[in-house]
């Protein structure tokens, strides 16, 4: 038997004589960096970011071509496996190529994954869905090339152990947060079919970029209007159940779809940032209506939207006051609650990454902290509402530290993220009712 037959072959590749391994591997860098340079394009990006990041994409995509055909040298990586193993070192052509294969391969298979599965997943067939599965299928193939280009001068129980570690590694500190990161900017938008609630007028407004938002409007009975966030992803709908005790109490009431989500346009971010200008926007809804009380415009948010909502009212002062529930963090400096444990350490680095991977898909500023967007509030009212964990409750006695004169805090026991109404309806609305009677 030859020597070249002896040697172990990585499980996904195509091993023929005539360079098909390499061909393959070619193929799938031109779709992994085709498939990227879409995403970044498809943002509300400024164009001339979004190309030069596009292009930073290409340049690794073409390295990575040029590293795996390896022109200038007449062994092929299949080729160069015969002299690694002979002289027990790794070429160092085929040690770059493979961890260029593996960055974009690893960055195509989870944005794949996040983008263009979910979206065949929430939305059915499409283009953009079927080029999604492509993508991971070519970031499959090329991460497992990238991994084997960089493993195989090692002995075989060495290999093993670096190939397993390895991958533990890059999921937790890497896969995770990437996907967090794409998912948060590409999310798919899925149909929405619910129908007006009996009194409530369905109204668009446009947000200073002039894209077209939408929300369901409740004129008020008390003179008080309260404009409603849903969480990330969510819609009007999903905050029927907040609105219709607001509405049942005489307060206006306008449920909002964020943009990218509902009938909003424009693309979502997952993290809310950006949404503060939104926010601003339906305020401006508001204060035109004749029947609208300018002095008298809250705000209630449910996890993103409770984010949004305090950093909204932070840069709007029309907004007197601002119920959030579920608000934790979406910046670095938010995550100053977590313990200095290993499973902290994990889940502010993750999350931290995360957040810079929606910064370079998106071009948007991180915003500044929720401590600092509550110090901004001064004198105005916030409730804050927190779930019966260890993180929310950490969280929110972090942020009512900053004014505990005018933070008021409720952890209910039990409730699970946003649940509180449903866990404690009677006390959810005597609680939200009374405070923003008295704010606004």
């Amino acid at each position: 038997m030859h020597a070249a037959a002896q040697l172990p072959r990585p499980y996904l590749a195509i091993r023929a004589p005539g360079g098909r391994q390499e061909w393959a591997a070619v193929v799938a860098a031109l779709i992994a960096g085709a498939y990227l340079i879409a995403l970044l394009l498809d943002s509300d990006t400024p164009i001339g970011l979004a190309l030069a990041r596009s292009a930073i994409v290409a340049a690794v995509t073409v390295a990575t071509i040029f590293l795996t055909l390896r022109p200038w040298d007449a062994a092929s990586p299949r080729a160069s496996l015969r002299a690694d193993r002979t002289a027990s070192r790794p070429v160092a052509g085929s040690a770059l190529g493979g961890l260029l294969a593996l960055i974009l391969g690893t960055v195509a298979f989870v944005a794949g994954a996040a983008a263009g599965v979910a979206n065949l997943a929430m939305v059915g067939l499409s283009a953009g869905g079927l080029f999604g599965v492509a993508a991971l299928v070519a970031g499959l193939v090329l991460s497992v090339e990238g991994t084997w280009w960089l493993v195989r001068p090692l002995r075989r129980v060495p290999r093993l152990v670096a190939a397993v570690a390895g991958f533990v590694l890059v999921a937790q500190f890497w896969l995770f947060p990437l996907a967090a990161g794409v998912l948060s900017t590409h999310a798919p938008r899925s149909p929405f079919e619910a129908a007006v609630p009996p009194g409530t007028a369905n109204v668009t407004f446009r947000a200073a970029d002039g894209t077209a938002l939408a929300g369901w409007y409740t004129p008020s009975a008390n003179g008080a209007t309260v404009i409603v966030l849903p969480g990330a992803g969510g819609t009007k709908a999903e905050t029927s159940a907040q609105a219709q005790v607001l509405t049942r109490n005489g307060f206006g009431v306008l449920a909002m779809d964020p943009r990218g989500s509902g009938e909003s346009g424009g693309h979502a971010m997952l993290y809310g940032w950006g949404g503060e200008s939104d926010l601003s926007a339906a305020v401006t809804f508001l204060v035109s209506r004749p029947e609208v009380d300018a002095g008298r415009i809250g705000v209630l948010g449910l996890s993103m939207g409770g984010e949004i909502a305090i950093t909204g009212a932070a840069s709007d002062s029309r907004l007197k006051a601002v119920v959030a529930e579920g608000a934790t963090a979406r910046t670095c400096g938010d995550q100053t609650y977590l313990g200095g444990d290993l499973e902290g350490f994990i889940h502010h680095f993750d999350s931290c990454l995360g957040w810079v991977i929606a910064g370079v898909l998106t071009g948007a500023p991180e915003p500044a902290t929720l401590r600092d967007n509550l110090t901004k509030l001064g004198s105005r009212p916030v409730l804050l509402i927190a779930a019966d964990d260890s993180e929310e409750h950490a969280a929110t006695n972090a942020f009512r530290s900053v004014s505990p004169s005018t933070i008021q805090l409720w952890q209910p026991v039990g409730a699970s993220h946003t649940g509180a109404l449903s866990m404690y309806p009677q006390e959810w609305e005597r609680r939200v009712v009374e405070f923003l009677r008295s704010s606004l």
